[in-house]
């Protein structure tokens, strides 16, 4: 399976799934948002993987979604977008 087709399954697994950074404050925000709000998601934090593979990812949403910023956030499988801090 290459990269696309495992983000299309995380994506398709999960009804929320955030594609994240452990060191992104708006990566914690919009989880911490979920988390309030009791909504289940999925994530993969993309700096725990080793750096061949996060640049793969990273390089695979860029390409599908047209965006480089974290958090990535899907809802029923639809890009929704990330995090501003407002």
């Amino acid at each position: 399976m290459d990269n696309n087709e495992e983000i299309l399954k995380l994506i398709k697994d999960n009804p929320v799934f955030i594609f994240s950074l452990t060191r992104c404050p708006y990566c914690v925000r919009v989880k911490s948002l979920f988390d309030k709000l009791k909504v289940k998601y999925g994530v993969l934090e993309l700096d725990k993987l080793d750096r061949v593979k996060e640049e793969k990812y990273e390089n695979a949403l860029e390409s599908m979604n047209k965006h480089y910023t974290y958090p990535q956030v899907f809802v029923n499988s639809t890009f929704i977008g990330g995090c501003d801090g407002n």
